[in-house]
């Protein structure tokens, strides 16, 4: 994963050169990643990751307060540029190690085609749930940069509540909730943003957290009432 982590870097360094950084949150397996190098350091927290996909959510359409061109810069430093044939959000990759793509919050009843981001050229993926990675985020110094990552506790609740839709990534996905609910379980201020974040959800996306936790034996906390 050493190359994947030096474009990483790279990437990370050209946003903040275009102060871009405080506009995004790192989520996926790169916020895992940010947990081993900071929020968990000498914790023994070791990150499971093992990805080419780097997803930045971008907090708030309507906050950019400067245009720039993602895809011409980007393409100076050597990244391809594409748009998905089959859903138009663009892509960036470079050396083969890393696949950059965009992600907002859903708004509304949702769409078909792409958010056109246009401060930054650039078309996001519309998912669903973000509001409790968006709401639930923190700031952290990592090697002289400051970036927003999810909380482990919202990163946790967020992983149990996509679970189902995941596919392929379902299993990597369990083994990332157990491993950071070992650190977090250790940490009075997380059980309790863990509950909070539980018992704030909606109906359906209880049903949805139980059912995976139920399944994958995973108890999330034993005061927890999954029959509720």
């Amino acid at each position: 994963m050493s190359k994947q982590k030096d474009v990483f870097w790279e990437v990370i360094k050209l946003f903040s050169q275009y102060n871009l950084l405080d506009n995004f949150i790192i989520i996926g397996s790169w916020a895992e990643y940010i947990f081993e190098l900071s929020y968990y350091k000498n914790k023994g927290f070791i990150s499971n990751l093992k990805t080419m996909d780097m997803d930045i959510l971008i907090k708030n359409l309507r906050q950019f307060k400067t245009n720039i061109s993602l895809p011409s810069i980007l393409s100076d430093h050597g990244y391809i540029y594409n748009e998905d044939p089959l859903t138009g959000v663009s892509k960036f990759y470079k050396s083969a190690v890393i696949e950059l793509e965009f992600i907002v919050r859903e708004m509304g009843k949702g769409k078909i085609e792409p958010y056109k981001v246009d401060s930054l050229n650039v078309k996001a993926e519309g998912l669903r749930h973000l509001d409790i990675l968006c709401d639930n985020s923190i700031k952290l110094e990592v090697n002289n940069f400051s970036l927003w990552i999810p909380t482990p506790p919202a990163y946790i609740i967020h992983k149990l509540i996509i679970n189902k839709n995941r596919d392929i990534k379902k299993e990597k996905d369990i083994r990332a909730i157990k491993n950071l609910l070992e650190y977090a379980f250790n940490d009075e201020g997380e059980i309790n943003q863990l509950k909070n974040i539980y018992y704030n959800l909606s109906k359906n996306n209880t049903k949805k957290v139980n059912a995976v936790c139920k399944e994958n034996l995973i108890e999330l906390y034993p005061c927890f009432n999954f029959d509720k």
